[in-house]
C-alpha cells in the first residue's frame, strides 16, 4: 500500500524537524545561544561570541564526518564541535562549547525541535477536536456510525483517543517546558 502523506511520521514539517539536518541546525543554534549568554555574563569575550554567531551561515556540516563521529563517540556532538572549532580557529574556537557537555547540546536540540513538533501536533489535535465537536451535534445514530469516525481518522491522519483532554494537557505541558528552557515562558 501507499504511505499516507497526512500520517504524522510522513508530515512534511515533522519529517523536516526530525531530520539529521534539523538536529545539527538546532545544535548550532544552541552553541550560538550559549556563546551569546556567556559573553553577556562575561564568561567569554564578546568578539568570540560574534565569531561563533557567524557559524550560523558559515558552518557546513560534514555529514560523513559526523556519521563517523557518532560511531566513534556514541553521540554526534563531539565531532560537530570539532568541525565547528576547526571552522573558527583561534580563541573563538576555545570559547565554543565552553562549559557545556555533549548531552547539553543533544538534549537542548531535541527540546527545541519538540516545541515545534508539539505545536504542529497541537494544531492537528485541535482540528480533530473541532471535528468531534461537530459530530457531537449530529443525530445520535449518525454520530455513532463507525464509518464516520473511521473516515475522520483517515482524513486527519491522526489516531483518535477516547480522552482528548489528555493529549491537549500533555502538549500544553510540553510547550511550557520548551518555552521555559528557551526563557520565553510566562505564567498564564
Amino acid at each position: 500500500g501507499s504511505l499516507d502523506e497526512n500520517a504524522l511520521p510522513n508530515h512534511p514539517d515533522l519529517a523536516g524537524l526530525l531530520s539529521a539536518r534539523a538536529e545539527i541546525e538546532a545544535m548550532v543554534a544552541f552553541e550560538i545561544a550559549l556563546a551569546a549568554a556567556q559573553a553577556e555574563c562575561g564568561v567569554i569575550a564578546q568578539a568570540d561570541a560574534e565569531m561563533i554567531a557567524g557559524l550560523e551561515t558559515r558552518y557546513r556540516a560534514d555529514f560523513e564526518g559526523l556519521k563517523s563521529g557518532l560511531g566513534r563517540d556514541g553521540v554526534v556532538a563531539p565531532e560537530m564541535v570539532r568541525q565547528m572549532r576547526s571552522a573558527l580557529g583561534g580563541q573563538a574556537a576555545r570559547s565554543l562549547h565552553f562549559g557545556a557537555t555533549s548531552q547539553d547540546v543533544v538534549d537542548t536540540s531535541l527540546v527545541v525541535r519538540l516545541k515545534s513538533i508539539t505545536a504542529i501536533i497541537g494544531t492537528r489535535i485541535a482540528a480533530v477536536e473541532k471535528a468531534l465537536a461537530h459530530l457531537s451535534g449530529l443525530p445520535t445514530g449518525v454520530r455513532r456510525s463507525p464509518g464516520i469516525v473511521s473516515g475522520l481518522k483517515r482524513s486527519k491522519g491522526v489516531c483518535l483517543s477516547s480522552n482528548m483532554a489528555a493529549p491537549s494537557a500533555f502538549l500544553k505541558s510540553s510547550e511550557k517546558m520548551a518555552c521555559a528552557l528557551q526563557g520565553r515562558w510566562q505564567r498564564d
